[in-house]
């Protein structure tokens, strides 16, 4: 659906690199794509990308298929292996290849760089990168501009930026991240809030027998624990007779307190279902109920473009933290599985 769907060309792109990654990163198909996974550069293969495109599509769309609600197995079965489906997965494995064959090298060029940067110091850095810089009986070095000269001519050159950069995007998606999930807690907690409003204004006399005076007092002195549910409900509860009843409840407790400790408690308690009898008018929660409902599509915005703006994040190479590795990276995609002459 998500292939069939999007119409720029950004988004496009976008999909395709998450195809390509999935074939980089996680498919038989590293093998002989990915640098963290390769033997030997000599052992590079660009050949049979297509099939693992169609298996990643194929993949796909019985995914799809089996969210269709009420699709029996045997109708998903009979679609895929139809004749019909295998020349229109075919076609388009055969359109990403074509077409985006850059962004295929783009990908295996972050391999390449995340594999460069994966020893903890410069005596760590793996040896088939050592062998593609310095190239081998196949294939000419990785980051050789032209013959003779080169972006960089040892390993230990390109180690340091990529851990600097490493470091840098690490730090970018951390911040991202923590906005990311400020604003879901917020969406959260603003529906939830909605939920509990309407849950209260439905509470009757008969709904507070669940509760007793300790559990009353619970409630009341934790934030968050197996009641934070309880809590958010209960601090919309309206004025009068259900605010009444449940000061009523917790006076009590109070009352027959054995301990100072739990007299002080009970005491806390009620100050907080003291204010539900001051502050809980019917006009009060639905302007509340109102200024809720205002907020969560603008926050929701927000939600959506942080979402987008880590995702984009996460997708970009570790060039975007390093002119000069921006250079290497593209001397690389050039020179990705080049013979030497």
């Amino acid at each position: 659906k998500d292939v069939l769907q999007v119409s720029s060309k950004s988004e496009k792109e976008f999909l395709a690199k998450q195809i390509f990654k999935e074939i980089v990163f996680n498919s038989d198909a590293k093998e002989k794509l990915n640098f963290a996974f390769l033997d030997s550069y000599d052992n590079f293969k660009m050949q049979n990308v297509i099939e693992a495109v169609k298996n990643v599509l194929k993949d796909e769309s019985r995914a799809y298929l089996e969210t269709v609600p009420n699709m029996p197995k045997d109708i998903i079965n009979e679609i895929m292996s139809s004749s019909k489906c295998d020349e229109f997965i075919e076609s388009m494995a055969l359109g990403y290849e074509r077409k985006y064959s850059d962004v295929l090298r783009d990908v295996i060029a972050d391999s390449f760089l995340e594999c460069a940067g994966s020893g903890a110091t410069m005596t760590q850095i793996p040896s088939i990168i050592h062998e593609a810089v310095k190239g081998t009986r196949l294939y000419k070095p990785i980051l050789e501009i032209n013959k003779g000269n080169s972006v960089a001519t040892k390993p230990d050159q390109l180690w340091m930026r990529v851990r600097q950069a490493k470091i840098e995007r690490e730090k970018a998606l951390k911040e991202e991240k923590a906005t990311l999930d400020g604003y879901t807690k917020k969406v959260n907690g603003i529906k939830k809030n909605i939920v509990a409003i309407r849950k209260a204004f439905n509470m009757s006399l008969s709904s507070l027998k669940k509760y007793d005076a300790s559990l009353l007092c619970d409630i009341a002195l934790n934030e968050d624990g197996e009641h934070s549910e309880e809590k958010r409900i209960l601090q919309f509860a309206p004025k009068g007779e259900i605010a009444l009843a449940l000061i009523e409840m917790v006076d009590r407790g109070r009352r027959g307190a054995r301990t100072p400790g739990q007299k002080e408690d009970f005491a806390k308690a009620l100050k907080f279902y003291n204010n539900l009898n001051v502050n809980n008018t019917e006009q009060a929660l639905k302007e509340k109920l109102r200024e809720y409902n205002e907020q969560l599509p603008i926050v929701e915005e927000k939600l959506k473009n942080a979402t987008e703006k880590y995702e984009e994040l996460e997708s970009k190479g570790l060039e975007i933290y390093d002119q000069t590795l921006r250079l290497m990276k593209e001397t690389i995609i050039q020179n990705l599985g080049k013979k030497r002459e």
